[in-house]
């Protein structure tokens, strides 16, 4: 599906716009930072694990066609890097339509509201841009600040199952939340 330009996407205080190198300092801090990493599927990361990140994002950004979107958030007050979010076709649920979404944000700007303001920002170009049907995101269980999240963000939660984490190779909950494109224009 052929769509118009997506990016940059600017909210009341965040721009959402394409990675580029000069992003790296920033990138590296949220990514080697255990307390961001330990609700992601990453362990804490070394600069050259950081870079290798940053420079697949910003090539898989420039492929033609775009299957997803993997954007820096931006504060619009002071143009710093806080954050990650992206969109593209889910891979938990392959079909046609079907969105997903995720973000991670540096620990400085946990609890400013970003992260839902940032949400809410590429569930509507998901659905407006991108022609979604259904997007979703998922959590662990017991990271409770993004199941809020994701619920202030108009997503409701569809279900809670068992998977397997990365990092341990233990069994984890999990929680999926979803918005259907119907619900999102009522």
């Amino acid at each position: 599906m052929e769509h118009g330009p997506v990016v940059p996407v600017i909210t009341q205080r965040l721009i959402l716009r394409d990675f580029v190198d000069a992003d790296w300092p920033a990138v590296h801090a949220m990514r080697a930072d255990p307390a961001v990493a330990r609700s992601m599927d990453f362990h804490p990361e070394t600069p050259a694990q950081s870079r290798a990140w940053l420079t697949s994002i910003i090539a898989s950004n420039q492929e033609q066609p775009r299957t997803a979107y993997n954007l820096a958030i931006v504060k619009r007050a002071d143009s710093n890097v806080i954050g990650w979010i992206g969109i593209g076709s889910s891979s938990r649920h392959p079909g046609e339509g079907e969105l997903g979404f995720g973000y991670m944000l540096h620990r400085s700007a946990w609890g400013h509201g970003y992260a839902t303001e940032a949400a809410r920002a590429i569930v509507g170009v998901g659905f407006t841009v991108l022609g979604g049907r259904r997007i979703s995101a998922w959590c662990y269980a017991d990271n409770g600040a993004s199941a809020r999240v994701l619920a202030k963000s108009g997503l409701r939660l569809e279900r809670r199952y068992r998977d397997t984490e990365p990092k341990s190779g233990q069994p984890v909950d999990c929680l999926e939340y979803a918005l259907c494109v119907d619900e999102w224009t009522a």
